[in-house]
């Protein structure tokens, strides 16, 4: 299961503005705003304004506004200092600062940045007592090419994008990377994956609350986009340093030296500084930078912003398996000997509860008599992290027949898979158990072979419980990755 994370957003959301009649203002900030509004992995502490897109006290009046009609009832909105920390000048005035200082004494978060970093960087420097607290901070900056490789995204851009983030208040960035606090980059190479079209908007029209919004602003946007600069729509920017906390397994990223180029250095031939992430700024202090998305991002991205019910954010993550027994201490010294199953614990002791009679779980169980007399029990397994509760009837009493099915029956889930480190050994391990069924009782079945021009190996076998598992080597561990189906 996810736990939550705290979070505080600085934002220059610039949603509905205009640069002059018809074109519009970035959306992005507004959809990572929006993204973390609907999601129920995250709690927002705060909300701050910030500049860039626009100026922090048209940001601070917008962020307000979605947050009434969007975010959570009380959220705070506070407004951040008016321009950029200059060297040797007295830090700028920031209520955003203040009201961020006291959201880490009362507990740690981490905070998001999606415009000039301003009242961070000040944050920072008034309050070094608070760093600590600071469990890192995630912003869309730090370019993994360098200087020189720019920023296009269609035939007929003619002026390349300019890092804003970044560019906006660089001194912030100096003073936010003499500190220990870790940073995480979601640059702009990143948001160059992922492409939101005409048609994605469409797709969003009367659909939840959000969604419905939305919509004519990312199309306005996409369509903008195609007219301006030939692309096939806009990438995302801001929203994917949100999106990372809705869905971190979607993203690939590398810990590299980050530091500031100055104009003429390293090759840097721009007549502003440039923050790189990458291996050649040598013995920098170091920042994650993320660097790919699997392609079921966009969808899951969509889904996320379309409001009302949506099981893709409510459903919050895998929780268990159940397995109904005969013996409950039986049952869990065979789960322990073949499989490494351990005793789940929680603050109040072992989740352990025998002879449980609970009318209101009969009920929920679909006993609707409110009788029910049962032993449940949590294993976790201590690396895999996956919990089994074991489950043995005493009243009411079911079909005592366990049913084994072959690979190619239909009805119910087939088999429960896991990684494994040593396809061969495990193989070898799990054929000595003498409770033990092999998928294929023939001498002939295994040992594992490759997939072909794959790395994948896996085998299949039966439990005494009649649940039939796969052990499997060779495939990456973390969601979505090579999985096509």
């Amino acid at each position: 299961m996810n736990a939550k994370t705290d979070l505080w957003v600085d934002t220059d959301v610039s949603i509905g503005l205009e640069h002059f009649p018809g074109f519009y203002r970035d959306i992005d900030d507004a959809l990572a705003l929006i993204l973390l509004f609907n999601s129920p992995l995250v709690t927002l502490r705060g909300i701050s304004s910030t500049f860039g897109n626009t100026d922090a006290r048209h940001a601070h009046a917008i962020a307000a506004r979605l947050t009434a009609q969007f975010g959570p009832k009380g959220l705070p909105v506070r407004q951040g200092a008016a321009g950029p920390i200059k060297k040797g000048a007295p830090l700028p005035a920031s209520d955003a600062s203040w009201a961020m200082a006291d959201a880490l004494r009362q507990a740690p978060m981490t905070i998001v940045s999606l415009g000039a970093a301003t009242n961070i960087a000040v944050l920072i420097a008034s309050h070094p007592e608070l760093v600590d607290n600071i469990a890192g901070i995630v912003a869309m900056a730090g370019s993994r090419c360098m200087p020189g490789e720019e920023f296009v995204v269609g035939p007929r851009q003619v002026k390349p994008f300019c890092a804003l983030n970044f560019e906006a208040d660089v001194e912030a960035w100096r003073i936010i990377l003499e500190s220990n606090v870790p940073l995480t980059f979601a640059p702009f190479e990143l948001s160059r994956q992922v492409w939101i079209t005409e048609e994605d908007a469409r797709d969003l029209e009367n659909t939840g609350d959000t969604g419905s919004y939305l919509a004519p602003h990312m199309y306005k946007w996409a369509r903008e986009w195609t007219m301006l600069y030939g692309s096939p729509g806009f990438n995302p920017f801001d929203a994917l340093a949100a999106g990372y906390f809705l869905a971190p397994e979607f993203f690939g990223g590398e810990e590299l030296p980050v530091g500031i180029l100055e104009p003429g250095e390293q090759g840097n031939h721009r007549d502003v500084p440039c923050l790189v992430v990458s291996d050649s700024m040598g013995n920098h202090r170091r920042a994650t930078s993320l660097r790919t998305i699997n392609q079921g991002f966009k969808p899951f991205f969509l889904e996320a912003l379309r409001g009302g019910l949506s099981m893709a954010t409510l459903v919050m993550g895998f929780s268990h398996i159940n397995i109904v027994v005969d013996d409950m201490d039986k049952a869990t010294e065979f789960y322990g000997r073949a499989l490494g199953f351990q005793m789940a614990y929680n603050d109040a002791g072992a989740i352990d509860f025998p002879n449980y009679t609970s009318p209101a779980f009969a009920r929920d169980a679909g006993f609707l008599d409110g009788k029910v007399d049962v032993d449940v029990r949590f294993l976790r397994h201590p690396q895999a992290g996956l919990c089994l509760e074991l489950m043995c009837y005493h009243v009411p009493e079911g079909c005592r027949d366990i049913v084994c099915h072959r690979t190619d029956d239909m009805g119910g889930p087939r088999h429960v898979a896991l990684e494994v480190a040593d396809i061969a050994a495990v193989f070898a391990h799990i054929k000595k158990q003498p409770e033990v069924r092999m998928i294929n009782p023939s001498p002939e079945y295994g040992p594992p072979e490759n997939l072909g021009t794959s790395t994948i190996s896996f085998f299949y076998w039966l439990d005494p419980y009649g649940v039939q598992w796969e052990m499997e080597q060779g495939r990456p561990l973390g969601f979505g990755r090579e999985i096509s189906g």
